[in-house]
C-alpha cells in the first residue's frame, strides 16, 4: 500500500489528478476492507480458538499502519478535488485517522484557505480549484 501512496502522490504532484483519483478511491476501499477484516475475523486465519492477547499487538500494529496509509491517501485526494469544501473534507478526514505532522500541516493550510473564504461569506463549495497541468 505504501508503494501505491507514493505512486498516487507522484501523480498528484505531476498534475495527473484524473488517474490519481481512481487509484485513491480504489486504495481507500481496499484499506476499508482490510480494516474490516481486522475488526471482524482477523483475516479469516482461524484465530478464534487461541488466546487473542498473543495476536493483538500484531493486528494493532497492522491496523495503525493501514489507518496511516489511508490518511495519506485522503491528503492526496484532497489535493485533487474540484472545490475547497471537498478539499477541507478530505483534509479533515486525514487528520481524524492520523494526527501527525504531515496530515496536520496539510489540514492547517486548507483551513487557512477555508477561513479566508468564509470570512468573505462565500460558499466554499462554489470556490473551484484549478488542477490543470502546467507545461
Amino acid at each position: 500500500m505504501q508503494t501505491r501512496i507514493k505512486l498516487v502522490s507522484a501523480m498528484v504532484n505531476s498534475g495527473d489528478c484524473v488517474k490519481s483519483i481512481s487509484l485513491t478511491v480504489e486504495d481507500i476501499e481496499w484499506a476499508d476492507e482490510l480494516l474490516a477484516n481486522i475488526e471482524n475475523d482477523n483475516f479469516g486465519l482461524g484465530f478464534d480458538n487461541i488466546d487473542r492477547t498473543l495476536i493483538t499487538p500484531t493486528f494493532g500494529s497492522t491496523k495503525n499502519s493501514i489507518m496511516r496509509n489511508k490518511a495519506y491517501l485522503y491528503v492526496a485526494r484532497s489535493r485533487c478535488v474540484s472545490n475547497v469544501a471537498s478539499m477541507a473534507f478530505y483534509a479533515r478526514s486525514a487528520v481524524l485517522l492520523q494526527n501527525d505532522d504531515y496530515t496536520i500541516k496539510h489540514a492547517r493550510t486548507i483551513s487557512e484557505i477555508l477561513d479566508q473564504i468564509q470570512r468573505r461569506n462565500i460558499n466554499p463549495e462554489g470556490v473551484m480549484v484549478n488542477r490543470e497541468k502546467i507545461n
